[in-house]
């Protein structure tokens, strides 16, 4: 039931846009790829054309031997050793150019993919668990490769030595080509019967297997949790019925594929007991040789291949096409828009203006929204501002906002008096910098989680001084200096304070003009805080910065305070201002102050 209602939420992300946006098809990236497909498929007629040529030259030999012709036997063997090498060599070139061109190609689906998904508006990610976008850049980017890889070359063989096998046998005898090919018709009805059902159940799979890794995903990373409340059983017993439910779709799919390629061999075999039945009457009649009848039935052996061959390539192709309309499903969600062009900044403009903001939030079918109205709030180069209000009353939506993460309406939101839905998504994310509460750290050394999104690491100056300017002495935790700290996958061997201090580090490293705040200090101390505050002040007096809280200690530091409530800006002002003019504000300071024991 959730499988399903998660399949539905992406279906109607992707289904907000009238055409596709950048929807990926096999035909395309083979064209795209045409060159190396092409010289594979050149290799592979060679190949097969020598591998169709040795029971030719095996039925001259054999002729030979019964004519006592020494040297037509010798020469027929040294041809057919000549035939063995170059298809070795053959065989290794269409294997670079067929597999190494789906290599390139699910190189391709996976670049689209990903910058795809880098750009979808937080809007739609929340419609998509993060484990089923997992399942379709690995599984199903596969699946698509292996149909343009293994699936292009099977098809290309079976033609190819379909259109050389078929001529030969009827040049050997066209009486027993006919009857080789009695049981032929019934493959594309064996085909037709199986192959949608494996379509079916292969898309019914991929989902399951979805399902199951954002489950397994989710607990792993709140195995705390788990622990905590004692709900390992819980989580178990439902892992338990998703791992049934694809196991039985995977045993419903084997059956299918186990009838379906077993049954293609059948027909080849039926074809092979006819050639040894009525191809013995002939050789025994004289009307064919034993050279003839020998090579004809070497023929049929690499005719059965073909025959075997379709049913996998069949298969592959079903596969791929299941997995081709669950990754187009997302690259039909559509993405932020962006310009490609920085925009010049207007002289004397403010950094940030909001002149008339109205952004409806909410996810579709649930209860609960948020109308996000803003107007006439500026903040100049340099100024510090503070946004307070209750809880859910949309501060860190309008943060999020201001990063496009949900993307504010044209003429709304101006940046150097430009509008902000002008800026390339890259550089206004560079201009504009966040830290937030919850702080996602890589398993490794600390210059590579400050250096996240920079070409280059910092050097050690630099990341002494911004050790220094967020209070962040990893001596203190692990006794090492602060290039030699090696912090574990999530910072599990940090404590909150020291995560969010590593993430301050990380948005000062870039040079942002304007630095977002949304209460990234509440793991640390208010004297922590407060030192930090400080030296942010000394170290960057030009940087601008938006600071969302609900401590009011630091308050009184700021420019100006922007008030909240119900998705509204309901007053600004400096602190002493507001204390007297706005009841929300004092009654927030006063209940914050006496909960913090001042």
């Amino acid at each position: 039931m959730a499988e399903s209602q998660k399949t539905n939420r992406v279906s109607a992300a992707a289904d907000a846009t009238k055409k596709p946006l950048i929807s990926l098809g096999f035909w395309s990236l083979i064209w795209e790829f045409r060159g190396a497909y092409a010289k594979g498929i050149l290799t592979l007629f060679l190949v097969d054309a020598a591998n169709v040529g040795i029971p030719l030259m095996l039925k001259k030999a054999i002729d030979a031997i019964s004519l006592s012709d020494r040297d037509s036997v010798t020469r027929n063997a040294l041809i057919i050793l000549a035939l063995f090498l170059f298809q070795a060599g053959g065989r290794y070139l269409w294997r670079v150019y067929l597999m190494g061109a789906s290599h390139r190609v699910a190189a391709v689906f996976r670049r689209k993919f990903f910058d795809h998904v880098l750009k979808i508006p937080m809007s739609s990610h929340r419609l998509i668990g993060s484990g089923d976008l997992l399942a379709r850049a690995t599984q199903d980017i596969e699946a698509i490769r292996m149909a343009l890889g293994p699936g292009v070359l099977v098809i290309a063989d079976c033609v190819i030595l379909f259109l050389l096998i078929l001529p030969a046998m009827w040049n050997l005898s066209p009486r027993l080509t006919l009857i080789s090919l009695a049981m032929l018709p019934l493959v594309p009805l064996l085909t037709y019967l199986c192959g949608s059902r494996i379509d079916t159940l292969f898309d019914r799979m991929q989902g399951q297997t979805s399902a199951m890794t954002q489950f397994i995903r989710e607990r792993f990373t709140h195995v705390r949790l788990l622990k905590a409340f004692s709900a390992e059983p819980f989580a178990a017993e439902e892992l338990e019925k998703l791992s049934d439910g694809y196991r039985r779709t995977g045993k419903q799919l084997a059956l299918v594929e186990s009838f379906f390629s077993p049954g293609l061999v059948l027909f080849t075999n039926a074809g092979t007991l006819l050639i040894l039945y009525f191809g013995g009457e002939l050789v025994l009649e004289g009307a064919l040789t034993v050279g003839a009848f020998i090579a004809f039935q070497r023929l049929i052996v690499q005719l059965a291949w073909p025959m075997e061959a379709i049913g996998w390539a069949v298969t592959l192709t079903r596969e791929a096409k299941a997995s081709l309309r669950r990754v187009n499903h997302i690259l039909n969600i559509p993405r932020v828009d962006e310009q490609g062009v920085i925009p010049a900044p207007v002289p004397s403009a403010p950094l940030l203006e909001i002149r008339d903001l109205k952004v409806s939030l909410g996810m579709p079918g649930g209860s609960s929204k948020l109308d996000l109205q803003a107007s006439g709030l500026t903040l100049r180069g340099g100024q510090w501002v503070g946004i307070v209000g209750p809880i859910a009353s949309g501060k860190s939506t309008f943060l999020d906002v201001l990063l496009r993460v949900f993307d504010p309406p044209a003429g709304a939101v101006y940046l150097h008096g430009v509008d902000l839905t002008k800026y390339p998504l890259n550089d206004l994310r560079k201009r504009l910098r966040i830290v937030d509460q919850p702080v996602t750290l890589l398993g490794e050394d600390l210059s590579s989680n400050v250096s996240l999104s920079l070409p280059t690491a910092v050097d050690k100056s630099t990341l002494h001084a911004l050790s220094d300017i967020a209070s962040f002495d990893p001596n203190t935790r692990f006794g090492l200096d602060v290039d030699d700290t090696l912090i574990s996958e999530k910072g599990a061997d940090l404590s909150g304070g020291q995560k969010q201090r590593i993430a301050l580090m990380r948005a000062l490293s870039t040079g942002p003009e304007l630095l977002l705040l949304d209460d990234p200090f509440s793991g640390v101390d208010l004297a922590t805080e407060s030192a930090i505050f400080s030296s942010l002040r000394k170290n960057y007096p030009n940087l601008s910065v938006l600071f969302v809280t609900h401590r009011f200690e630091l308050m009184e530091q700021m420019d100006e305070i922007w008030v909240m409530e119900g998705g509204r800006f309901v007053a600004q002002g400096k602190h002493e201002a507001l204390v007297q003019a706005s009841a929300l504000y004092r009654g927030l300071s006063q209940t914050e102050l006496v909960g913090e024991g001042l």
